[in-house]
């Protein structure tokens, strides 16, 4: 796998681009980067772009994130938009679920633009 950071400081987000297979066992070392970004650049809106990735973690992976984000300093005070493909659409919207009902900013979507939008709104709500 292999990924990148972007930030778009006229809109203060940080966007993760991951490629190629997505082994679970490198999430929480990804995400902890990923925090150490968004505290370089004092950014709440993190864009994880998986449009690339050829795969995805499962249902149970997916119920445990919000925990390992928590513990790892994610908080409920981030907006998080998750941009995946329509093949991985319906199994990844159960993540959305989940951060949802523990109180998470966290939506997704196909569209990148859409996903955009959902986290330059965050300061509005």
């Amino acid at each position: 796998m292999h990924y990148e950071f972007k930030y778009y400081s006229d809109k203060q987000i940080l966007e993760i681009i991951t490629i190629g297979e997505f082994p679970k066992e490198i999430l929480n070392a990804l995400a902890e980067e990923g925090l150490e970004q968004l505290k370089k650049y004092n950014c709440y809106r993190y864009l994880l772009n998986y449009t690339e990735l050829s795969n995805i973690i499962g249902i149970f992976d997916m119920y445990e994130r919000p925990t390992e984000a928590s513990r790892i300093g994610i908080t409920n005070r981030y907006a998080i938009a998750l941009l995946t493909t329509e093949k991985h659409y319906e199994q990844i919207k159960f993540a959305e679920t989940v951060y949802r009902n523990r109180g998470y900013k966290y939506k997704v979507f196909i569209d990148k633009n859409e996903a955009i939008k959902f986290l330059a709104d965050d300061d509005k709500e």
